[in-house]
């Protein structure tokens, strides 16, 4: 988990801090955290949540701990809501759940940075970004799922 850590850490702080997508910094990390906890659960989301979110706080100039809330808060939410869906399997779950967890997750991030008066108000600039990072971690979802169920150990429920 630490080699994975620190490798996703490396990618976000190298590659996706420098390379932009329609003027957006996309965040693998919390993609993880909201990966782990949709394939582990809620606890598991929590867990992961705040362990990249540490990581992610470690490479950006906000209050330390910020990161690791939003991320946690975001994979727990999702990480319980995919535990209370009894529907068989379906591909794109993931998928969906993804999006809105990551929405979450950069509102939540923002929502925090004003509540510790880092920033004065919340943006509607943001919506456009906001939407980037959730289309585009959508998309590397079930990659990153698989990898997630890999380094927590959790195994893929028979449908």
């Amino acid at each position: 988990m630490v080699v994975v850590t620190l490798l996703l850490a490396t990618v976000q702080g190298s590659w996706l801090t420098t390379n932009q997508l329609f003027d957006t910094k996309l965040n693998i990390m919390l993609l993880a955290a909201v990966c782990a906890g949709i394939a582990g659960g809620a606890e598991l989301g929590a867990l992961s949540g705040f362990v990249y979110g540490l990581a992610y706080d470690v490479l950006v100039v906000t209050p330390f701990g910020t990161s690791a809330l939003a991320f946690g808060l975001a994979a727990y939410a999702f990480g319980m809501l995919k535990d209370s869906i009894t529907v068989a399997r379906i591909w794109w779950l993931t998928m969906v759940l993804t999006f809105w967890a990551c929405l979450l997750g950069v509102w939540a991030f923002s929502a925090l940075l004003v509540l510790v008066g880092y920033s004065d108000r919340l943006h509607s600039a943001m919506v456009w970004p906001s939407l980037v990072i959730a289309v585009v971690n959508a998309l590397g979802s079930p990659a990153m799922e698989r990898l997630q169920r890999w380094v927590w150990q959790v195994r893929k429920p028979v449908d």
